[in-house]
């Protein structure tokens, strides 16, 4: 399967300086890291999304996208725009 992401978020809670990122886990782990965002300026818009192709077994394997961020913040607001915001994934195994 291959999986592409992105995280689109601003707010206030978005800090100049700090680091953002958005990470594929495969079964509750850690996989690939999404391209970083670094915050320019406090409240400013920041993105991060990726690619990745993962061996999965058709039944119990899963996928997740979470979106970190260095300031300890719990709470971030994501734009729920298909255009910036989104999770797909393609089959490629025989007769995709």
């Amino acid at each position: 399967y291959c999986f592409t992401w992105s995280v689109y978020t601003t707010g206030t809670n978005i800090l100049a300086g700090n680091q953002y990122n958005s990470i594929l886990f495969k079964n509750g782990a850690a996989l690939k890291y999404g391209h970083p965002a670094l915050g320019t300026t406090t409240g400013a818009l920041v993105a991060s999304g990726g690619s990745c192709c993962v061996k999965m077994n058709g039944s119990t394997d899963y996928v997740e996208v979470y979106f970190l961020n260095s300031n300890a913040v719990t709470t971030l607001t994501t734009n729920n725009s298909s255009l910036v915001t989104y999770f797909s994934g393609t089959w490629t195994g025989p007769n995709a």
